[in-house]
């Protein structure tokens, strides 16, 4: 309640996040440090999708993977069985008509290569950004899977002007690696003012984070924007900041 708290997700995605810290009373500002833009190889998309049959499951490691891939997907056969790693991923998956068969209860990618259980000798697609960790693939192929990986989309720095004063913000959200990524070469090196609490969605973003220099104080235990605005409403509280 009372705090100003920045959303850096997409413009297209920052809305969300900033209801959910609006209806706990906060100050959403939305500084969006990130964009979704297509694959600089969209047939590299077409054909994975035109080969469906050939897969066991396909794995999807974000709802912008969802999006991306179903839209070059179009008219192509059923998909094989599919992996959500968490609510949002599983939610864009029903908004298309398709329903996820598997999804950890830890919304990781190593979690969502355990929750498809045996996969020797399977077939795997795994769907995902152009940056993203090597957590799940490597899992997947750990457990023996054949694992083909396909680039839906990219996520680029966004190119928006600081619309606040540090001095006038508690909090900076971080929802994902890029976001980190972006965030740390817009400042150039300076840090971030000690007064306002950088918090992660999850260990993935936390690490990028910190390979680019910024401290992470709070990191959601769950990995969604819930858990998020929840972790740091936990921070406020045990902090007792005014």
């Amino acid at each position: 309640m009372g705090k100003s708290v920045v959303v850096t997700r997409a413009r297209s995605q920052a809305s969300e996040l900033g209801d959910l810290l609006r209806a706990r009373g906060a100050t959403a500002i939305e500084w969006p440090l990130i964009e979704i833009a297509p694959p600089l190889d969209v047939s590299a998309v077409e054909d994975a999708a035109a080969r469906l049959p050939e897969f066991d499951w396909v794995v999807f490691s974000s709802a912008n993977g969802v999006e991306q891939f179903l839209h070059h997907a179009r008219g192509r056969a059923e998909l094989p069985r599919i992996a959500a790693v968490g609510p949002k991923t599983a939610a864009a998956l029903n908004a298309k008509g398709h329903r996820a068969h598997a999804m950890p209860e830890e919304f990781l990618g190593a979690a969502l290569a355990i929750s498809l259980g045996d996969v020797a000798g399977k077939r795997i697609l795994v769907v995902r950004p152009e940056k993203a960790a090597h957590d799940l693939a490597g899992a997947l192929r750990a457990g023996r899977a054949e694992v083909e990986e396909v680039i839906a989309y990219r996520t680029l720095a966004a190119r928006e002007a600081m619309p606040f004063r540090w001095q006038d913000v508690h909090a900076l959200t971080l929802a994902s690696g890029s976001a980190a990524r972006a965030l740390g070469a817009h400042l150039h090196g300076q840090p971030v003012p000690v007064h306002v609490c950088l918090v992660s969605i999850g260990p993935s973003t936390s690490r990028t984070a910190e390979e680019t220099g910024l401290r992470i104080q709070v990191e959601a235990s769950i990995h969604t924007g819930e858990g998020l605005v929840a972790a740091l409403a936990a921070h406020f509280k045990t902090r007792g900041h005014r």
